[in-house]
């Protein structure tokens, strides 16, 4: 199977977790990839074999921390793409978005940043929502239901979201600076959605670089400097390594 093969199956899944309450079917992978669902079957088997995903009890896919990390990967260049040729570029959003999905998979990291960097910096007609290019009316009314529910896809089998019942640990906002944490958890609500895209998920490790002078941090995910308010901070549940 080449790569963007897999990309792509690996993106659907991710899509496709993200929208919806349950992990999805191969039957769900076939109708967004256009393909055979035997053919799609087969292939989904394949990556299992690979350690991308594993399939559930009933037969529904669950990415595996190798699989989400290549999924989410590509699917923050396509939103980057989609967000750089529709509104710098004035492609309407269909094209923009075909386009993109032809250019995840060929692109750079390092020029995925530049061109995310530009159009933060050049200023855009929508909400620049982490590496989501969205108006403000699909960030606050469209939040995915696996989002508000707390699921976090890749990790399946893990509790993901705050509870009473929930994992042991403090809140970014009390954690103490510079040194390695890991995230376990992250209340449900409006907020989740921003962070997932921010790579702030369970089981990644961060640090927390300072706090500022309006009790807002800045923490350090993947080599990179995040500043995030007392509210969102105060959803991220984390422990000392």
């Amino acid at each position: 199977m080449e790569s963007s093969e897999r990309e792509d199956y690996l993106e659907s899944v991710l899509v496709r977790y993200l929208a919806a309450e349950i992990p999805p079917s191969a039957k769900d992978v076939s109708v967004d990839l256009s393909r055979v669902e035997d053919t799609v079957l087969v292939n989904l088997k394949i990556l299992e074999q690979q350690g991308d995903l594993v399939f559930d009890e009933n037969g529904r896919i669950c990415l595996t921390a190798r699989g989400h990390s290549v999924a989410e990967r590509v699917l923050k260049k396509h939103r980057v793409l989609q967000c750089f040729l529709g509104e710098i570029l004035g492609m309407d959003d269909n094209a923009a978005s075909e386009e993109a999905c032809i250019l995840e998979h060929s692109i750079s990291d390092s020029a995925i940043y530049r061109i995310r960097d530009y159009v933060k910096t050049t200023g855009s007609r929508k909400k620049w929502d982490g590496e989501i290019c969205a108006d403000d009316s699909q960030v606050k009314n469209n939040t995915p239901k696996a989002l508000e529910s707390g699921l976090i896809p890749g990790f399946p089998n893990t509790p993901h979201a705050l509870s009473s019942s929930g994992p042991a640990g403090c809140p970014l906002t009390m954690a103490m600076e510079s040194i390695p944490l890991t995230v376990i958890g992250i209340t449900p609500g409006e907020y989740l959605h921003r962070l997932i895209d921010l790579g702030i998920i369970p089981g990644e490790i961060v640090i927390l670089k300072r706090r500022l002078h309006n009790n807002a941090v800045v923490l350090q995910v993947k080599e990179c400097d995040i500043a995030l308010s007392p509210e969102i901070a105060g959803t991220i549940l984390v422990e000392k390594i």
